[in-house]
């Protein structure tokens, strides 16, 4: 029986085969059913798509721990046993890979402990803490530099606390709209102990247990950005609205992305091509919107009603910006889709 076989029809585990390169030429049902690719998607492309840590290299031997992700995004903790497997008849060498599932054995401050440890010698700064207190139960040395404190200083204390203002208000409902879609990158800024403020990316992991979120991972870029790179790499946007759709509150990432500062815009309707038919109710829509500069953007909303500062009918509205995943010719037939088609909009983006 070849092992080809082997992996194919016998193996109860997740398991697949590699070259030296990592392009994944055996892909067994067992790792169909864990990472939701299809053989006839995953032959012939390369492995990495399978790893969380786009710093992660393919490994040709031995046994490590790391973090893969699923089809569908879920991060899944796993221990990946790897054999070389020679031929003397080929001169091409392959490599057996089986991984073994521990995601659901730690508790979710274990869980989170591992992705610290996983980054603990990397420049990126990484902590984890809990999403309803938002106390920092863990973290590398390069996340407590990034604000200018010691690891021993920021364990225990608040991921709000070293917020600004702007960012500390809107931050939660983000967190929480990253919880229910499972990843999610945003920009906040910061307020170092020598009081000067920074820009960072935060990209955050939640820790699901029992359908709900407990914890989150949060990975931070060790660099600021300047300005003309902000630009180029912000796709996000945040604010907080009332119902008459006046501006109340402007995220430190929507600057970036519309070039209107909080003290230019007042008005929501400034951004929208279609303004008198925007109804501000809990939904997620497609849309044109406008920039300062008069160039156009399409974008996905995501609209939650919020309470600050104890006034309610508000709405934090959460925008991702979709431009660049149309084609020319999806862009011109988005023109003609009513701004709330969520279903003509996503056959578009799927193309």
């Amino acid at each position: 029986m070849s092992l080809v076989h082997l992996i194919r029809n016998e193996f109860d585990t997740p398991s697949y085969m590699t070259d030296a390169e990592g392009v994944i030429h055996v892909w067994s049902p067992a790792a169909e059913k864990y990472f939701g690719f299809s053989e006839q998607e995953i032959l012939g492309s390369y492995e990495y798509q399978l790893f969380y840590d786009t710093a992660e290299e393919i490994s040709q031997g031995g046994i490590r721990f790391s973090w893969r992700c699923r089809k569908d995004g879920d991060v899944l903790f796993v221990q990946e046993q790897v054999v070389e497997i020679s031929d003397p008849d080929d001169k091409d060498i392959r490599f057996m890979k089986v991984l073994t599932d521990y995601t659901a054995q730690f508790t979710p401050a274990e869980e989170c402990e591992l992705w610290v440890a996983h980054y603990a010698k990397r420049r990126a700064g990484v902590a984890a803490f809990d999403l309803k207190s938002q106390l920092f139960s863990s973290l590398n040395e390069s996340f407590a530099k990034n604000f200018g404190y010691t690891h021993e200083e920021i364990k225990g204390v608040s991921y709000s606390s070293l917020l600004t203002p702007e960012s500390s208000t809107l931050s939660p409902r983000i967190l929480e709209i990253m919880g229910r879609d499972g990843w999610g990158v945003f920009n906040v800024t910061y307020r170092r102990k020598d009081n000067t403020t920074g820009l960072f990316k935060a990209e955050v992991v939640p820790v699901w247990r029992d359908g709900r979120v407990v914890m989150s991972a949060c990975h931070t870029t060790n660099e600021e950005w300047t300005s003309d790179i902000s630009k180029a790499l912000s796709k996000t946007a945040t604010c907080v609205v009332d119902s008459a759709g006046k501006v109340h509150s402007w995220g430190p990432d929507a600057p970036m992305l519309y070039g209107y500062s909080g003290d230019e815009l007042q008005d929501y309707s400034l951004l929208c091509e279609d303004s008198n038919k925007m109804e501000w109710t809990p939904q997620t829509r497609f849309g044109w919107r406008r920039r300062k500069d008069k160039s156009r953007l399409f974008v996905q909303e995501t609209i939650l009603p919020v309470v600050s500062d104890g006034i309610e009918n508000q709405f934090l509205v959460y925008t991702k910006d979709l431009t660049n995943r149309l084609s020319d010719g999806a862009k011109n037939k988005m023109m003609t889709i009513h701004r709330g088609n969520v279903v003509g909009a996503h056959s578009l983006l799927t193309q």
